[in-house]
């Protein structure tokens, strides 16, 4: 089934990465270098959707993404590397705006990355859960509205020396079956397209692989994410997006709406 489904997607992956033009020959993205805490801001139009916080080592790279689409949501990931760049572990948990735990959800999830496999294990008060599928090639881990995550994938591609790369995207739920294949190019010094479903993800990065801006106006994402400098209560703007859902006073928060 795995072979049957990604196949044709990994090929068509492939492709895309042939039909970008505009990248000089021995352009690559610059090796990354440790980052403290970095904000960035997710907008659909006027409306922000998401906001994530994250650090990143050499070693680890740990998150939270607040977003409202569909719902007010907290999600929390962390990410062990190995020294190649590629990780070896991530975790997960996502809770309600409020902060409390999702009816019937799971606590948290792990996955395991192999050379050539991902194990999960889902984690619930009535017990664990596992399942475990085939990768092809670099796997990382894949969170909803986690732009930030991407640097990973931009920390591979630096270390390949290549101007490009087919990388394996790993949902962190459950529900995941396989992995999904993003091709990555390098089209100026700044600048890297990610195929996203046939249309360009570009992604803009700062001279040391830490990500500026993700332009997602030609996917079906629309979204447009930029970092901005400074360090929002990201706790605090769940709950008042949690509040509004309620139709309850929400207070007023210091991001933009």
């Amino acid at each position: 089934m795995f072979a049957a489904t990604a196949r044709p997607v990994a090929a068509a992956a492939l492709a895309a990465l042939s039909l970008v033009a505009g990248c000089s020959p021995g352009t690559v993205v610059p090796a990354p270098v440790p980052r403290t805490s970095t904000t960035l801001l997710a907008r659909v139009g006027d409306d922000t959707i998401a906001i994530e916080r994250y650090t990143r080592t050499a070693k680890t790279m740990e998150g939270l993404v607040v977003t409202r689409r569909p719902l007010a949501r907290v999600g929390r990931y962390s990410v062990e590397l190995a020294p190649n760049g590629l990780p070896t572990r991530a975790d997960y948990s996502l809770r309600d705006g409020d902060g409390a735990a999702l009816p019937g959800g799971m606590q948290s999830l792990s996955a395991r990355f192999t050379r050539d496999s991902v194990v999960l294990v889902g984690h619930r008060t009535s017990g664990d859960t596992t399942s475990r599928f085939t990768v092809r090639g670099a796997a990382f881990p894949f969170v909803n509205d986690s732009y930030a995550l991407y640097e990973l994938a931009l920390g591979r591609l630096s270390a390949t020396g290549r101007d490009s790369i087919l990388c394996e995207l790993v949902p962190l739920a459950m529900s995941t079956r396989q992995a999904i294949p993003r091709a990555m190019r390098v089209t100026g010094p700044a600048d890297v397209r990610i195929d996203y479903d046939g249309s360009p993800l570009l992604l803009r990065h700062d001279g040391h692989g830490a990500i500026v801006s993700v332009d997602g106006s030609r996917t079906a994402l629309k979204v447009n994410v930029t970092r901005i400098g400074f360090d929002a209560d990201l706790e605090a703007i769940a709950r008042a997006w949690k509040a509004s859902e309620q139709g309850a006073p929400a207070g007023q928060s210091s991001t933009p709406k």
